[in-house]
């Protein structure tokens, strides 16, 4: 899992946060906000079902942005499906897929354009 810490100037929620950057352009796409479970996270446009650029809230002057997998209702039930049938090995191809690299750099593009925001 690739992750980069966002350190900012001020204090932001994360709803106060995606205000501040839901026009900008990322590599990554458009941000957009959804809830997990409980939590409010900022999420881009999924790569495929395993790789996905999120950013969640980690304190007042501190985000985190991962690489990580969809949490839409299709992503779910085929993660699902496939353990079923394969156990952990089900995860493997997930470290060897082409999109993990492009889902690696973009965590990275993004992390970059955030901090020159100077939030």
């Amino acid at each position: 899992m690739k992750r980069a810490i966002l350190k900012t100037q001020n204090e932001y929620t994360i709803q106060t946060f995606f205000e501040k950057i839901k026009d900008v352009d990322f590599t990554a796409g458009g941000p957009s906000m959804t809830k997990y479970f409980k939590m409010d996270m900022i999420v881009f446009p999924a790569i495929d079902g395993e790789n996905q650029v999120q950013i969640y809230f980690a304190g007042p002057k501190r985000f985190d942005i991962m690489l990580g997998s969809c949490h839409d209702v299709e992503s779910f039930a085929k993660s699902s499906i496939m353990y079923r049938l394969f156990g952990v090995f089900s995860r493997i191809y997930v470290h060897f897929n082409a999109n993990r690299k492009k889902g690696i750099q973009q965590v990275d593009e993004t992390a970059e354009k955030l901090k020159s925001l100077n939030l």
